[in-house]
């Protein structure tokens, strides 16, 4: 079903700004710009060649799209970082725009353009900074793990020298969230992560997605695989998954996919020595087309989300619309998007209980069954993705 169409007096002209990488967060983006263009409105995207945007935005939804260079890079990385900045604040206040959507950016979390625009802004963030003072205030269970274990390595004199780049990235990115007067977020999970994190009150508004992309093939049948989605990185869980499936017995082990917008040869390493150790058979996919992505989570036996601290989590939702069952750690934003026991289940973080769970799936495919078709009606009556335009309006018209 098409979204409505907006019937305001006059549509609004919205600079959008974002430093993201590839990734849920960039894809949410192109879906909520999409439906903003879909809906009369028109978008011009601002943003830095650190970004991956050109990945997501097809050249269809008509946008202007103005990229500022940056090189941030070596010993002047911060003040190239503020000279683009500067550069593409004055761009759009000196543009026609109506107002500002503002999203996360890749190294500073609050992007410091927050402080440099004079137009009505909205800041839509998808989670605090990633570091470790703000991962022990989240409000979820104390499961977090180290991010960096590969960098153990390293001579103490570098993390010496490290140290005052994060205390700066740190003080940037509070004084940036600070200045914006009007703070949105994805779910009441990270909204009270960034209470108390910043002190700061975020508006809990959803993203939707796209039911027209995200589709059930009912001409595809279930395969013997099983579904990890999520850049490499420790903090998305991958580790847990394949201890998970080496549980197993050999006889229903499924085989395992680790689909990643990002490529991290060292990690993508460990993952593929420690599956052969576990017996597990992986295969990873890195920087995939759309079309590819539904069509695994269309043909995966079940989708698998153990991310710590997940902010939201698009990929349930996703694999929701695809009629894949899911099984989530219960924590973090999953618990906002799953419904336990009717869309998939969410599991502490417990092998033995992954395990059963996993397991029974695959011997009833005809609960796996049920649980994919209620997921995508689950998605198509609450998750559609004209809402998140239909609230902006709301606030900007």
């Amino acid at each position: 079903m098409p979204p409505p169409t907006f019937f305001g007096a006059t549509p609004i002209k919205i600079a959008v700004f974002h430093n993201l990488p590839s990734g849920g967060a960039l894809r949410a983006l192109a879906d909520k710009l999409a439906t903003l263009v879909e809906r009369g409105h028109r978008v011009a995207v601002y943003t830095f060649s650190t970004s991956d945007g050109d990945q997501a935005f097809p050249a269809d939804l008509g946008q202007e799209i103005f990229v500022t260079p940056l090189d941030y890079r070596g010993f002047f990385c911060f003040k190239n970082y503020f000279e683009s900045t500067r550069t593409a604040a004055e761009k759009i206040n000196r543009s026609d725009v109506d107002c500002v959507l503002v999203e996360k950016c890749r190294y500073f979390g609050s992007p410091p353009i927050l402080r440099y625009l004079k137009k009505k802004t909205l800041f839509y963030t998808q989670e605090p900074l990633r570091i470790r003072d703000y991962e022990n205030l989240a409000p979820s269970p104390n499961t977090f793990i180290d991010p960096s274990p590969f960098k153990k390595d390293l001579f103490l004199w570098k993390r010496f020298l490290r140290t005052p780049g994060r205390l700066y990235l740190k003080d940037q990115d509070r004084k940036a969230i600070r200045s914006c007067r009007t703070v949105w977020t994805n779910s009441h999970f990270t909204a009270e992560w960034i209470r108390r994190a910043y002190g700061v009150e975020a508006r809990v508004v959803y993203q939707g997605v796209d039911l027209q992309k995200f589709v059930p093939d009912r001409r595809t049948s279930r395969e013997n695989f099983v579904l990890s989605v999520g850049r490499l990185d420790p903090v998305k869980g991958h580790d847990f998954v394949i201890e998970v499936l080496s549980c197993l017995p050999s006889s229903v082990r499924p085989q395992l996919k680790i689909i990643s917008d990002t490529s991290a040869p060292k990690y993508r390493a460990h993952l593929e020595k420690k599956a052969r150790d576990k017996k597990v058979i992986l295969t990873i996919e890195e920087k995939i087309e759309d079309s590819r992505l539904v069509v695994l989570y269309q043909e995966a036996a079940m989708v698998l989300c153990a991310s710590f601290h997940e902010p939201f989590g698009l990929v349930p939702l996703e694999a929701m619309a695809c009629g894949a069952p899911v099984l989530a750690v219960e924590e973090g934003g999953y618990m906002e998007t799953v419904v336990h026991g009717e869309t998939g289940f969410l599991i502490r973080r417990e092998e033995r209980d992954w395990t059963a769970k996993i397991r029974q799936l695959l011997l009833d495919p005809l609960l796996a069954g049920r649980l994919g078709t209620s997921g995508r009606r689950h998605v198509e009556s609450h998750w559609p993705r004209h809402l998140f335009a239909s609230r902006f309006e709301a606030f900007f018209v």
